[in-house]
């Protein structure tokens, strides 16, 4: 099953189900998936050739169809509303910064202390983490995320901070976990760190407004194994571009029926989202009897 599987929230049993037991971000919507594998644009420089070459090996027809079969482009923002964001785990201190948000790739970036840097990990604000440099091999040579509770996908939020594009958009490689003093690169989720496979690619990154933001990206382990811990190392097999550094805002977890693994906001009783949810199918049903 991949992120496409539930493009709509399902309209009786998910409001029912979904919206009852979370009550908030409880369904990504996709808003804009792209269709044509010849669509001419560029994001960040980025075709639809570049991505079935990233993810199948090589810009053919074959493959650019295959990017739009497997719904892994999506022209839009992806809906931070209820997601939370995983706690930084670990001692990397690399370079720790910030992005102006002004409309630019403009930044700043210099030696925090550990509470610091690990703010800057925690919350999607425009700052941000890098490795110590050309990722590794252990959990102590990337930048390690614990989601608070197990997950079907990791989303990464990162940052541009300059040229050459596209590749400062994806320079780096995701490994999951659900072990966070793993020490190997494997296929065994429960004792290494098993490379994820990019699932979406949110070309709009999660705000609109400015370009900094890049791609927001959307990951899982073959076979739909669950983690709990992200491991991002800078390059690697999954990055466009591979200058020995990464820029990180942070990561979130996600279910594959969109909840996140981490909801923020307040969540209303039960009873009254149940409510809620009757209303809304009622308000489906009237819907499709105008329709017909």
């Amino acid at each position: 099953m991949r992120f496409s599987s539930l493009s709509k929230c399902k309209w009786i049993a998910g409001i029912l189900l979904s919206v009852a037991f979370v009550g908030a971000g409880a369904c990504q919507t996709e808003a804009a998936l792209l269709t044509d594998p010849d669509d001419s644009r560029n994001w960040q420089g980025a075709t639809v050739g570049t991505f079935a070459g990233l993810v199948y090996g090589s810009d053919t027809l074959a493959n650019r169809q295959q990017v739009i079969a497997d719904s892994l482009l999506d022209d839009s923002t992806f809906n931070t509303s209820g997601v939370g964001t995983g706690s930084y785990y670990g001692n990397n201190l690399g370079c720790s910064g910030f992005s102006f948000a002004n409309g630019t790739y403009g930044y700043s970036c210099g030696g925090e202390s550990l509470a610091q840097y690990t703010l800057r990990a925690n919350e999607l604000d425009w700052q941000w983490v890098q490795d110590n440099g050309n990722g590794g091999s252990s959990w102590a040579e990337g930048n390690v995320w614990d989601l608070g509770g197990t997950a079907n996908q990791a989303v990464v939020f990162p940052i541009i901070d300059h040229g050459p594009l596209p590749g400062e958009a994806i320079e780096y490689s995701v490994y999951l976990s659900n072990n966070k003093f793993a020490t190997s690169l494997g296929s065994d989720g429960s004792t290494d760190w098993v490379l994820a496979d990019l699932d979406r690619v949110y070309l709009e990154g999660w705000d609109m407004t400015q370009i900094a933001d890049g791609f927001t990206t959307v990951w899982r382990l073959p076979g739909q194994q669950e983690f709990r811990y992200v491991n991002l190392f800078s390059g690697g097999p999954g990055a466009l571009h591979r200058d020995g550094d990464d820029e990180i805002d942070t990561v979130a977890g996600l279910h594959f029926d969109n909840r996140p693994t981490n909801p923020t906001g307040v969540v209303p009783e039960p009873s009254t989202l149940i409510l809620y949810g009757l209303g809304l199918v009622g308000a489906g049903l009237r819907r499709r009897r105008k329709q017909a």
